[in-house]
């Protein structure tokens, strides 16, 4: 390539990206044709990806394949890859354009005739035919293993090319194949040609960004932060809850302070003929500094028993009962029908909110409380022996089972009733109650003298403050 027309952007030199860097080209001359970086978030991943590739497609001519889970990703990385190399595209050296599975980047004749493609693995049939000379995966996580084994490695052997496998570990309920990163993580370490390197959060080279993500171990659940910011592979014993704080007259609590804001929170039956799923009713104080004390907590078999269990709890608790929160989703809209249309008939009106917390994952939104009864926030009623049970079960079973749930020991229905609470908590947090506005009893009583005078009798005339 001619040296007018060399890029000249700067090379990713955070210490990770060195060593990675210095392992690729270095094992390119040895036999190390195969590498995986399972780094965390915000290390500056997809921009070495981005350089490497470059890098390669000057080095040497042919065929090149950025792929990544998503379509819009592979777009994004082609726009920027479009900015670095956009003094060759306007000296008319390079072509971009968008083609039928994704995006190409292709160098001129005088330049080697080199193709970058960026793709996604959302339609992986189409990727068939090619042969490369390497292959980055961005967010490995998210892809098949049997889309990489079948589709992708097979085009790289006639070449002898490169491939590297990076990503963030992700969720089990978000991944389509959960056991594939960690197999050829684990892999990387048994077979020679393989190179791997490890890396969290704690690598970033801004302290501030450090201590920023340190912040949120108190606020996210531990297998959240494991995986998104100590890039450690899901284990079942990070899904484990912690111990549960109890209150009630045999416990170091004996009653939910004063000031206490009361929620029900339900999770309805999916289909209660087929699979025995009853409705759960849990019923959650939060006090003012953002503690949490579950209260109540029921299972129920039909939508008019868990209407009518609503109405109790707001008659019991009166006007500190604040409303109903349910999962937003298509199935539920028509509980928040039937109680609208139960307060416009009975004149009492139930304030109900749909949440989304965690997504269609049950999984994920009964992990959210975790933080909770880490730091000490989250106490249940002694008697609620249903709900004390779930949680200490809690993820057994969850996984083998999948969207088949065959007994209700499996199904965590009151925990999942009961997860709308961490949203709540964090609002309450901070919330302390409004100090007394002290009383002026001159200006009271000017006020009751003028009100006397005038007939006024409004009571915020005369005790406004």
């Amino acid at each position: 390539m001619p040296q007018a027309l060399e890029i000249t952007g700067n090379w990713p030199t955070w210490e990770w990206q060195v060593e990675a860097t210095k392992a690729f080209f270095g094992g390119l001359k040895g036999d190390l044709r195969t590498f995986v970086w399972d780094i965390s978030r915000q290390l500056g991943k997809t921009t070495l990806l981005k350089a490497i590739v470059i890098k390669c497609a000057q080095m040497k001519p042919g065929k090149y394949w950025y792929l990544a889970p998503a379509y819009d990703r592979a777009e994004a990385v082609y726009n920027e890859c479009c900015d670095v190399l956009w003094p060759l595209i306007k000296a008319k050296h390079c072509t971009a354009r968008k083609i039928s599975a994704g995006w190409q980047i292709e160098f001129s004749r005088e330049l080697g005739g080199t193709l970058i493609e960026f793709k996604s693995l959302g339609n992986p049939e189409h990727l068939r035919g090619a042969t490369l000379r390497g292959v980055v995966i961005d967010e490995v996580g998210l892809v098949s293993g049997r889309v990489i084994r079948k589709i992708v490695e097979p085009m790289l052997v006639a070449l002898d090319g490169w491939i590297i496998y990076c990503g963030t570990p992700s969720e089990q309920g978000e991944s389509p194949d959960p056991d594939y990163f960690p197999f050829i993580w684990e892999w990387a370490t048994k077979d020679p040609t393989w190179w791997r390197i490890h890396r969290d959060f704690r690598a970033h080279p801004v302290p501030r960004v450090v201590q920023e993500i340190e912040k949120k171990r108190e606020r996210i659940p531990v297998e959240e932060f494991a995986r998104e910011y100590l890039a450690l592979f899901p284990d079942d014993d990070l899904y484990r809850l912690p111990p549960l704080g109890l209150w009630g007259p045999s416990t170091d609590i004996h009653t939910v302070p004063p000031g206490t804001t009361y929620f029900t929170g339900v999770d309805l039956a999916d289909s209660e003929a087929e699979l025995h799923d009853p409705a759960a009713v849990v019923t959650f104080g939060i006090a003012p500094g953002g503690d949490v004390y579950v209260v109540h907590a029921e299972y129920l078999d039909n939508p008019s028993e868990v209407l009518e269990a609503c109405y109790n709890q707001k008659a019991f608790w009166k006007d500190a009962f604040a409303g109903i929160k349910i999962q937003k989703s298509s199935f539920d809209k028509g509980f928040k029908h039937t109680v609208d249309a139960a307060g416009m008939a009975r004149g009492i009106y139930l304030p109900i909110e749909m949440v989304d917390i965690g997504g269609a994952s049950k999984r994920r939104r009964i992990i959210q409380m975790e933080p909770l009864a880490r730091n000490n926030k989250l106490f249940v009623q002694e008697s609620l022996m249903d709900f004390q049970r779930e949680w200490h079960e809690f993820p057994d079973k969850i996984k083998a089972v999948g969207g088949q749930r065959l007994r209700m020991d499996h199904h965590y229905d009151m925990l999942d009733a009961c997860a709308p609470c961490v949203q709540e908590a964090l609002a309450y947090e901070h919330r302390t109650p409004a100090p007394p506005t002290p009383k002026n009893t001159v200006a009271h009583y000017i006020r009751a003298l003028k009100a006397k005078r005038t007939g006024v009798t409004r009571l915020d005339s005369i005790y406004r403050t």
